[in-house]
C-alpha cells in the first residue's frame, strides 16, 4: 500500500514535516530530494548535440503504470525512464532550478540495451502522461526523448466504496488507512481538527466533501500510515477523519461516516452519524422548489397523498430544483435520500 502523505494546505493535517511526492518508482520528500540535488556529485547530465539517443513506443497503460519499448541507439551507453503526467517533470526542474535532464536522471530507472519496462507514477482516468527518457553517451552527452499517452480509467461505473480505519490513537499519533473497492476511481480524504472546521465554514460533511471536490486533490491506491510521527498531533484536541471515493463517471459513492479521535484519549465518534437537517422553498409552491440538505443526496422521490410516486431524480450535490408546475394543486411528501439517511418534507403545491 502507498503511504498516506497529507499536504499541509489550509486546514489538512500533515503526516509528515514537510510534503511529499511520487514520481516514478520513488516517494520523495521534496525538501530532502532538493538538498541532495544541490549537493548530489554525479555528473550533471545536459541537453547538447551529441549523438546519444533512444526510441520509445508506448504498449499499453493500467492508467498507473505504463509499459513501454525503448530501444538506445549505437550511442547511447545508458539511459533513465520515467513516466509522469505531462508537464509534471518540467515543472519539477524549474521549481528547484534544476534541469530537465538532471531531474529525469534522478528520478528515473537506470537502463541499458533494448527493454521492455512497466514504469508506474502516471496519473490515471484519461490524463496526458508522458513517458521521460534521458539517453547518456560515453562522454556524458545527453538527449531527451519523450513519448505521450493518455491514461486508462480506473474502477467501473458501480458504486464506489472507501473504508475509513483509525486505530493506535496515542497522545501524538494515530494510525490511519483507506481502502477503496474496484469500483472506485480515485477518492479524496482530510484529517483536521473538528474545531478547524467549523472554524473556516465546514461544520458538515456536504461542507467538507465541497472543498475537497474544489481542492480535487485526487488519490487512487489504497493509503495507510501514521499521522503525527514528526509533526505531533495535539494531546486533548478532537480531530475527524474523512474519506470520500468516486467512481468512473465522478458520481459520489459509499463512505465510512466520520470518525472521531482524541490523541490522549482514543477514538470517540466511530461512524459519527450527523444530525440531518433539511428544507424546502418557497412552500407552498407553483412554478418551482429548492431541496436543501446538511449531508449530499443521493436522490428525491416525490408522491402524492395516495402514495403514487409523482417524481424521482438522482441528485449529487446539497441542493436541487424540482419544477412542479405541471403538478395536480395540492399536498405532496418529499423523501430525500442522502449519505447521512433519508429526509422527508411535506410540500404543498398551488
Amino acid at each position: 500500500m502507498k503511504k498516506i502523505t497529507i499536504f499541509m494546505l489550509a486546514i489538512t493535517m500533515s503526516l509528515m514535516a514537510s510534503a511529499q511526492f511520487q514520481l516514478g518508482h520513488k516517494l520523495v520528500d521534496r525538501d530532502a530530494a532538493f538538498e541532495y540535488a544541490k549537493t548530489h556529485k554525479a555528473t550533471p547530465y545536459v541537453n547538447n548535440s551529441k549523438a546519444a539517443g533512444a526510441t520509445v513506443v508506448v504498449n499499453s497503460n493500467t492508467g498507473l503504470t505504463v509499459n513501454a519499448t525503448i530501444t538506445p541507439n549505437a550511442d547511447c551507453v545508458k539511459y533513465f525512464a520515467v513516466t509522469a503526467e505531462t508537464g509534471v517533470m518540467e515543472a519539477v526542474a524549474q521549481y528547484y532550478g534544476l534541469t530537465l535532464p538532471y531531474t529525469i536522471s534522478y528520478f528515473g530507472q537506470e537502463l541499458t540495451g533494448t527493454q521492455t519496462v512497466t514504469l508506474d507514477g502516471a496519473t490515471p482516468n484519461n490524463v496526458s502522461n508522458t513517458v521521460y527518457v534521458l539517453a547518456v553517451g560515453s562522454t556524458s552527452d545527453s538527449n531527451v526523448v519523450t513519448a505521450d499517452y493518455m491514461s486508462n480509467y480506473l474502477g467501473g461505473t458501480g458504486t464506489a466504496n472507501i473504508t475509513t480505519v483509525v486505530s493506535n490513537v496515542t497522545s501524538t499519533t494515530v494510525d490511519l488507512s483507506y481502502t477503496i473497492n474496484d469500483q472506485t476511481s480515485y477518492f479524496y480524504y482530510l484529517i483536521a481538527p473538528k474545531d478547524t472546521l467549523v472554524a473556516y465554514g465546514m461544520p458538515t460533511t456536504a461542507d467538507v466533501i465541497t472543498y475537497l471536490e474544489g481542492q480535487d486533490d485526487r488519490n487512487y491506491v489504497d493509503l495507510a500510515g501514521t499521522v503525527g510521527g514528526q509533526t505531533p498531533l495535539t494531546t486533548g484536541v478532537k480531530y475527524v477523519a474523512y474519506g470520500f471515493a468516486y467512481n468512473k463517471n465522478e458520481v459520489l459513492g459509499t463512505y465510512t461516516a466520520p470518525i472521531s479521535f482524541i490523541p490522549g484519549v482514543g477514538i470517540v465518534g466511530l461512524n459519527d452519524v450527523e444530525t440531518l437537517s433539511s428544507s424546502v422553498y418557497p412552500n407552498p409552491a407553483k412554478d418551482q422548489v429548492t431541496f436543501t440538505t446538511s449531508s449530499k443526496m443521493n436522490k428525491v422521490e416525490i408522491f402524492n397523498m395516495v402514495g403514487q410516486k409523482v417524481y424521482e431524480n438522482n441528485v449529487n450535490g446539497i441542493a436541487t430544483s424540482v419544477n412542479v408546475s405541471n403538478f395536480n394543486a395540492g399536498s405532496y411528501i418529499a423523501k430525500i435520500y442522502t449519505q447521512s439517511g433519508v429526509a422527508t418534507q411535506r410540500l404543498i403545491v398551488k
